[in-house]
């Protein structure tokens, strides 16, 4: 909520028809500066060039990268402009496929979610007027369809203007959006693949949503309902019919606006950083009938804002970026990335960024099981239109198990096999569910372990979870060896 009315003003490239016209140049002219020094936690690649400041970035079924948020110039405003990245090509001009926005509609500051049926859903925005963008939200739903990189607005939109809302992709298909401010909203709502919109009346608050209209945490719970965390308080909703509201209780105010989080296990979430307490960690268990609250080990540098959480293919927990002191203020940036293990309960310093990761910066894992780590800016202490490869120090120097398999979509409660080298060992097979990040938050994460046989080279997974912890959608899943090393990913669909 801290935006500047800002006046966009088109590059030439935004103005004309966009595609392969767009302009690179190498990275060593855009982007000069010496790269940090690989840390056992970690190595980050060379700063690379992105035709937009990503601002959001969504992994998709297909294992590209769309981002979108501002213009070619990095100015505020989505109204004309989309990227579509092939990590396959390489991180070069061909890499990149830079589309127009046709649909009209500004999607600066909406949040996106992947739909059952693989495609991005993009809810609400900005409003863009005589030139301006306004800062106010707007109802609009975009849908990218990453088959043929076309983006297009339905008829149906929502009930409200959502700018800074979450959305939660449910087990039965539907995606509910909750939260928004300008205007504050305090009434979620449900999209139904079958039937369209739906508001949850049953569910409104204004006291509870009042506390973090921005970005709220929330994520489905092991009972199918959802658990979230506003400001201090905790509370579960329904959304069957018109649904349900109520407070879970509160956790110490350590948090607040300003943090990131991330379900790292199965009915398991953690809270990090925040404006009142910038090197807090919160642990919420809410696999029980109640959530268990426990104060987790403190970071080693404080994220006051925007910092980023990503789950990794091993189950660690990664949180790069984020500021203390406000996002214009780059003297305090959180360069250093910090890396957490569950089973062990601590946090290792690693890497730094070599620019301040605030405002607007973005983390996403990818398929191979490295982090996109970019963006910041728009407005902040400068513009960072370029993104950087994290290597996690357990990939560095190693050799990575690999797996085949003839299948791309798993049932709920079946089994499918996986082909191994003799001389490969299993100690894991991973899925983590296709991430959708923006301003500090990435609510489509979640981390599980499929039970596995092995006879030969043959391993069999089966998917023996409920559709509320195995979460119906799109996930990458890994094969993690006696060694704790992660093969390249393989994107699979889980289905009812």
């Amino acid at each position: 909520m801290f935006h500047q009315r800002v006046r966009i003003e088109r590059s030439r490239v935004g103005r004309r028809k966009l595609g392969a016209t767009v302009a690179f140049v190498t990275v060593a002219s855009l982007l000069p500066g010496v790269q940090p020094a690989a840390a056992v936690s970690g190595a980050l690649g060379a700063r690379l060039a992105w035709p937009v400041l990503p601002i959001h970035v969504s992994l998709l079924p297909n294992g590209r990268v769309m981002s979108f948020g501002t213009d070619a110039a990095g100015k505020q405003g989505g109204t004309w402009i989309y990227d579509v990245w092939n990590p396959a090509l390489g991180t070069g001009a061909a890499a990149h496929s830079v589309q127009t926005n046709t649909t009209g509609v500004d999607l600066f500051c909406a949040i996106q979610s992947i739909d059952n049926t693989g495609r991005l859903r993009i809810f609400g925005g900005d409003i863009l007027q005589d030139g301006w963008t306004t800062n106010v939200g707007n109802p609009h739903v975009t849908v990218f369809d990453p088959v043929n990189n076309t983006l297009t607005k339905p008829t149906a939109s929502m009930a409200f203007p959502r700018w800074y809302a979450s959305s939660v992709a449910m087990p039965n298909g539907e995606i509910v959006i909750l939260g928004g401010s300008q205007p504050f909203i305090d009434t979620p709502e449900v999209w139904n693949p079958s039937t369209g919109w739906r508001t949850l009346t049953g569910a409104k608050s204004t006291a509870l949503f009042s506390k973090r209209p921005d970005y709220p945490h929330a994520w489905v719970t092991p009972n199918g309902r959802i658990f979230g965390v506003v400001g201090d308080e905790m509370f579960e909703m329904t959304t069957a019919g018109t649904g349900t509201i109520r407070s879970l209780g509160f956790i110490p105010p350590a948090h607040w606006g300003g943090s990131t989080s991330v379900m790292y296990a199965p009915g398991k979430v953690m809270l990090i950083g925040g404006v009142v307490d910038p090197a807090a960690v919160t642990l919420i268990d809410i696999n029980g009938p109640a959530p268990v609250v426990t104060v987790g080990p403190r970071l080693a540098v404080g994220r006051k804002a925007y910092a980023q959480a990503t789950v990794l293919a091993n189950g660690q927990v990664l949180v790069s970026g984020g500021g203390n002191n406000g996002i214009f203020d780059a003297t305090a940036a959180a360069l250093p990335t910090e890396v957490w293990t569950p089973a062990t309960n601590t946090w290792e310093t690693g890497v730094s960024v070599p620019v301040p990761r605030m405002y607007h910066s973005s983390a996403l894992l990818l398929t191979d099981g490295t982090v996109l780590i970019g963006g910041g800016g728009a407005p902040g202490p400068a513009l960072y239109m370029d993104e950087q490869i994290y290597t996690p120090g357990y990939l560095r120097g190693v050799t990575r198990p690999t797996f085949t398999k003839s299948w791309t979509s798993l049932r709920i409660g079946r089994s499918a096999s996986l082909t191994v080298a003799a001389s490969t060992t299993v100690s894991k097979v991973t899925l983590v569910r296709l991430g959708s990040a923006t301003h500090g938050i990435n609510l489509e994460q979640r981390y599980l372990e499929l039970p596995f046989t092995r006879s030969g080279t043959t391993v069999t997974v089966r998917a023996n979870y409920s559709s509320n912890v195995l979460v119906p959608g799109y996930y990458v899943m890994s094969v993690i060896n006696s060694s704790g090393v992660s093969s390249v990913g393989s994107i699979v669909r889980i289905r009812t």
